[in-house]
């Protein structure tokens, strides 16, 4: 049973050196491990012309060198790392929604519960009014003299 292959370990870096006039290793292991080469100046019109910079050349040999670096850092390649952040996003995108809906349904129940208190309140002042004039005005003076006199106070 074969083991599957893994990238030369990182990190790596890019060659200061040119060979062949047009290319750049990005290299490991201190330069003794060449990963990649990329061809980082054009061919010249002329022999006798040095060869041109290509600057989209250079950035090629940034970003490998930066696909070895990430995946030393992190254990995944560039695309498995977006996968992962993008699988992330999903899950907080979604996770967003379900606060953003529970909000939703506790502002409904606090409106509710609002309604209600008013109705309760409405009804307690109502049958408060009732009792008071169901019960006469000698009766309601000699309850709050007893009460008055049950905690202490003089008679009225």
């Amino acid at each position: 049973m074969s083991e599957q292959a893994k990238p030369t370990e990182g990190p790596v870096e890019i060659s200061s050196y040119l060979h062949g006039l047009y290319k750049v290793d990005i290299v490991a292991d201190g330069g003794r491990k060449v990963v990649a080469t990329v061809t980082v100046k054009d061919v010249p019109a002329h022999r006798d012309l040095p060869p041109p910079d290509n600057p989209e050349g250079w950035t090629n040999a940034h970003l490998v060198a930066d696909a070895f670096n990430v995946h030393h850092e992190t254990g995944l390649t560039p695309r498995e790392l977006w996968e992962n952040v993008q699988s992330k996003d999903h899950v907080i995108m979604d996770q967003g929604q379900q606060i953003h809906h529970l909000h939703e349904q506790l502002a409904e129940q606090d409106r509710h519960l609002a309604e209600l208190l008013e109705i309760a309140d409405a009804a307690v002042r109502a049958l408060a009014s009732d009792i008071c004039n169901l019960v006469p005005d000698e009766d309601l003076q000699r309850w709050q003299a007893a009460i008055a006199k049950a905690r202490g106070g003089s008679d009225a």
